[in-house]
């Protein structure tokens, strides 16, 4: 029997220089059997936040959680800061598994510094990394279990660029290991209407965050604990995650 693992793939962070934020690729990788409890939840908890919305018609979205801006407008920021909570405890009891790539653009090489170097090699250790994970679940050499990603439209331009990158690598390999696994172009999606590409933009703002260097706002604490309700969902061996479910570049 083949079984299809759904990849929801969103971005924290600009890979161009001019943002001077580390960026992040992060996935949300779901079996087949479990989109619908995921999609589910995701529904469930939008209609606690505004009861009296079609859950469709709006979208957790960190940035306007946390600005208190779209849906979230007149919340109080105690409450804007419990949703953010109630996501990282969806995610966290969720049967799903996260992986994240952090290109950290300050220990580039200066000759190097371009955003087509940060996307190419943030794009090249996701894959690397889905293909690993699917690789662990195909433990013969009959292959059965495949993956599919879904990603966050952003412009048909950006759109096609990541689909010419994954087209790639998918028929040449990743310069590291061959693409077995990942079938298909990408999928392009509206994250309004995509309830876990959703969750991907929490896990990768609060992938970024905790990883921030020297940064030391009002609301640190709380960003770190975010993370600490995702973290045990990354990809990890025997217990270590770093360079498996999170790899850092360089």
């Amino acid at each position: 029997m083949i079984i299809l693992y759904l990849i929801y793939i969103d971005e924290s962070g600009k890979p161009p220089f001019t943002d001077p934020e580390n960026y992040v690729l992060s996935a949300v990788i779901v079996h087949e059997s479990e989109w619908e409890d995921i999609n589910l939840a995701v529904n469930n908890l939008k209609k606690t936040i505004i009861p009296h919305e079609d859950p469709s018609d709006f979208e957790i979205h960190v940035r306007d959680i946390l600005r208190g801006s779209e849906a979230f407008h007149g919340f109080s920021i105690a409450k804007r800061h419990k949703i953010m909570e109630n996501i990282g405890d969806l995610i966290g009891n969720s049967q799903c598994t996260l992986i994240s790539i952090l290109v950290e653009k300050d220990r580039i090489f200066k000759r190097l510094k371009t955003s087509e170097w940060v996307e190419k090699w943030a794009w090249r250790l996701l894959c690397e990394r889905l293909e690993k994970f699917l690789e662990n679940k195909n433990p013969s050499d009959s292959i059965e279990d495949f993956g599919l990603i879904c990603m966050d439209s952003e412009n048909p331009l950006a759109d096609e660029s990541i689909r010419l990158r994954i087209r790639r690598f998918r028929a040449q390999g990743t310069r590291y290991i061959d693409c077995r696994y990942l079938i298909e172009d990408p999928f392009f999606v509206s994250s309004e209407l995509t309830n876990v590409i959703q969750l991907a933009d929490f896990v990768a703002w609060v992938t970024r965050r905790k990883y921030r260097l020297g940064s030391n706002q009002r609301y640190e604490s709380l960003y770190h604990d975010w993370f600490d309700l995702i973290k045990h969902k990354y990809d990890h061996k025997n217990g270590i995650f770093i360079g498996y479910g999170i790899k850092k570049h360089p």
